[in-house]
């Protein structure tokens, strides 16, 4: 399930590491963070930015984040799924993002390694190269 973040439903099962990581997530006033749960179980999260005004009337996908302990498994997919199925509800006609890792990385070259990683990881999942770096999926 996934649900808009308010200061009432942080489940109490997250993670020390996804509870800091949670804390760096305000973007803006046009970002909201949603949380991905399981039977009441924190899975992991997502940042998405409602783009009203844009002309393909587009959803931005911001970072979308899995507990570690939880990787490996299918639940990004499934989160993945999930962020469709509400940009549907939202009547938005895409969601766009642009691919790049959010954890540390060691080098550059470790940094393009994972970032061609998470490409290949959203080509898996229905998005096609857009323009620039980003990758889109259309509704």
């Amino acid at each position: 399930m996934i649900q808009e973040l308010t200061k009432n439903n942080l489940p109490s099962n997250i993670s020390k590491y996804m509870e800091e990581r949670l804390a760096r997530t305000t973007l803006g006033a046009l970002s909201h963070t949603y949380i991905f749960t399981i039977e009441n179980l924190f899975i992991g999260y997502c940042i998405l930015d409602f783009e009203k005004g844009n002309i393909d009337r587009g959803l931005s996908l911001y970072e979308i984040m899995i507990d570690p302990d939880k990787r490996r498994v299918g639940y990004g997919s499934k989160l993945l799924k999930e962020i469709i199925d509400l940009t549907k509800r939202l009547s938005f006609y895409s969601i766009v993002c642009k691919p790049c890792p959010i954890e540390e990385f060691v080098d550059k070259d470790d940094y393009r390694m994972k970032q061609e990683k998470i490409r290949q990881w959203y080509i898996k999942n229905g998005f096609k190269k857009y323009k620039n770096d980003d990758y889109i999926y259309k509704i």
